[in-house]
């Protein structure tokens, strides 16, 4: 049964008979001439709103219509359900205009442009699907979440947004045919979508209360590209110019990629590349890759050539597996597996400094900007700072009773920062290695850290999913940030600081503005990402996700 009432006097004007069958859908035409409903049955039923009678039976070839929609200038109405099939009826004279048959289940929703050109379906396969009304063209919008929710259309037909059941929005920009995927928080069901009258932004509403708004711009968007890698990749730098990355991948092998071309320049097998352990020269010249044979490989990058092999374990099984080097371009520090740590002189290759481990594995190695300090962060969770020039004097342990979990130093290298698993920060003078500062982030870990490149401001990241920035001229908090909903494993900040990348198990790679927290670009990718990198002076921001796929995205800023 359907009962209409009188908006303006709310007097019950009528009462419609559904027949057999629950009717569960109603949609009207936009000028009010005629209503129709659909549900469980075989029928779509329309009736003249204005004698209220039945006009139109229309057959679907569905046991249950889930989906309505009409044509903004009424000229037709749509119906699909669990019959894997679209219905268009032309609303003149109710004669079927249009069958579009699926192979794999039914629509959940139906939409249609402003101008009625074209018709949105999304099914429960987990695929967005439009075509041309009334010729039936398809253009496909390939999605792989499964359990398409509601559609919701740009009021200029630019784009179709689509809620899904693990708590994703999907917005596809039909011109260029490229998909944005939103994360809409960490829900239990599917949002509700909401879209401004000009389609400049998007709404979701979560059942737990909460509303996020995205600006729905093509140009938050990246050109995402993914690095062809036959096998998988672990560790991952970039060139001092930008324009080329290098990998080492599982399989021991070293590749190099041209980012322009998203090809591989060059490749080294030598099978034994220890995966995260790689360097780059700070003018480019040369690759240092640490190897699975306790050993460090340089190789010219112009040749590919080695030039040099550094040897700095002998014990059967130890490896290299962290490399850094100083900006200031003079040292090449390592660390193997057994705890031992190495600086080498570039110009010469000759150790400089070598201190003994104590078993414990190296997690995080810094070394200082100017090249008078290296950090060491050890499994045991002791934070150790040497000085490196003059006589490599160890200076005091920097360790608290809570295990510190990262590590980032200042680019003048005047102060080092810890993050622990109780969710603290502290700052320590590396002249001195005396306490300057300390703060909570909550009482998530902190995963990650990052430093400005001017120094100016040091941000965290949580287990959480929390992102903290602290302005380092007095060490107050500028912004507490929130957004992903998973853990932030990784942070990154562009070369002039403006905005940093934060890389999350929620399967998203995030851009912030330093300066107010904001989210300027969310990147969605098919797995979670392992970590992330800003390329030096420029927009392009590199991940690699589990299972070691290395995808770049050129970011467009505002």
């Amino acid at each position: 049964m359907v009962r209409v009432w009188s908006v303006a006097t709310g007097r019950l004007m009528a009462k419609l008979s559904g027949g057999p069958g629950e009717l569960r859908i109603l949609v009207g035409a936009p000028d009010g001439s005629w209503l129709a409903g659909a549900g469980y049955g075989k029928f779509v039923r329309v009736w003249d709103a204005v004698k209220w009678r039945e006009v139109a039976r229309l057959e679907c070839g569905a046991e249950e219509t889930t989906a309505l929609a009409v044509a903004p200038s009424g000229n037709w109405l749509a119906a699909g359900g669990f019959g894997k099939s679209v219905q268009v009826w032309d609303a003149a004279t109710w004669v079927q205009i249009l069958l579009i048959s699926k192979d794999r289940g039914g629509p959940i929703s139906l939409a249609a442009a402003l101008s009625g050109a074209w018709l949105a379906a999304s099914a429960f396969y987990g695929t967005m699907y439009a075509w041309r009304v009334p010729s039936g063209e398809l253009f496909q919008c390939p999605s792989s979440i499964r359990s398409m929710g509601d559609l919701v259309v740009a009021p200029d037909g630019s784009w179709i947004a689509s809620a899904t059941q693990d708590t994703t929005v999907h917005l596809w920009y039909m011109q260029v045919e490229r998909e944005k995927e939103l994360l809409a928080g960490n829900v239990r069901n599917k949002p509700i979508l909401l879209a401004a009258p000009d389609g400049s932004w998007l709404a979701s509403v979560a059942d737990v209360g909460s509303v996020q708004i995205w600006d729905t711009s093509i140009r938050d968007i990246g050109d995402e590209e993914q690095l062809a890698s036959e096998s998988a990749v672990d560790g991952f730098i970039a060139g001092p110019d930008g324009k080329w990355v290098v990998g080492a991948t599982r399989g021991g092998d070293v590749r190099v990629w041209d980012v322009a071309k998203k090809r591989a320049w060059f490749d080294f097998a030598p099978r034994i590349a220890s995966s995260g352990a790689l360097a780059v020269a700070q003018n480019g010249e040369w690759i240092a890759v640490g190897t699975t044979l306790g050993s460090v490989r340089i190789l010219e990058t112009a040749t590919c050539r080695v030039v040099v092999e550094l040897f700095c374990c002998d014990q059967y099984g130890c490896e290299v597996e962290l490399l850094t080097t100083a900006v200031c371009g003079r040292w090449l520090a390592g660390a193997d597996t057994r705890g031992k740590l190495t600086v080498w002189n570039v110009d010469t290759w000759k150790p400089e400094f070598e201190v003994d481990g104590y078993g414990k594995g190296v997690t995080a190695l810094v070394i200082s900007p100017d090249g008078t300090w290296l950090a060491a962060r050890y499994t045991d969770s002791i934070l150790q700072i040497w000085s490196v020039k003059p006589g490599f004097d160890r200076m005091s342990p920097v360790a608290r009773s809570s295990g510190i979990t990262s590590i980032a130093g200042a680019p003048d290298g005047s102060w080092l920062a810890g993050g622990d698993v109780d969710g603290n920060v502290t700052v320590w003078c590396t002249k001195e290695g005396s306490e300057v500062a300390h703060f909570s982030g909550g009482r998530e870990w902190i995963m990650a850290m990052t430093v400005a490149s001017d120094g100016s401001w040091l941000a965290a990241s949580t287990s959480g999913g929390l992102l903290f920035l602290w302005d380092t001229r007095d060490w107050k908090i500028r912004f507490r940030a929130s957004g992903h909903a998973g853990r932030v494993r990784a942070l990154a900040a562009a070369s002039h600081g403006d905005w940093l990348v934060s890389a999350a198990t929620d399967r998203s790679l995030r851009i912030w503005d330093t300066g107010t927290g904001r989210t300027l670009a969310v990147m969605r990718l098919a797995v979670e990402p392992l970590t992330c990198f800003v390329l030096p002076e420029s927009d392009v921001v590199a991940g690699i996700v589990l299972g070691g796929r290395p995808y770049v995205f050129d970011y467009h800023p505002g």
